[in-house]
């Protein structure tokens, strides 16, 4: 997995440090967060799901028929 190096320096117990290797697993996973086609307008004309968390801080909305899913905070 490309984040695993990254979650685990969030570990309780484990020492910080940055090496070449988390440097490359996060601009690989900068890279497919960011460029398409994560990136992509939702067609609004295809019916839709939408669900929020119990805080209401998040809302995700999901077009089935698209593949697409838009996140607003």
């Amino acid at each position: 997995m490309i984040a695993t190096l990254l979650t685990r320096l969030l570990q309780k117990d484990v020492k910080f440090e940055w090496s070449d290797k988390c440097q490359k697993s996060f601009e690989q996973l900068k890279a497919l967060l960011t460029e398409a086609p994560v990136l992509v307008q939702p067609d609004s004309d295809l019916p839709w799901i939408s669900t929020d968390d119990e805080n209401r801080l998040l809302t995700i909305f999901v077009f089935p028929r698209s593949k697409s899913v838009f996140f607003r905070s």
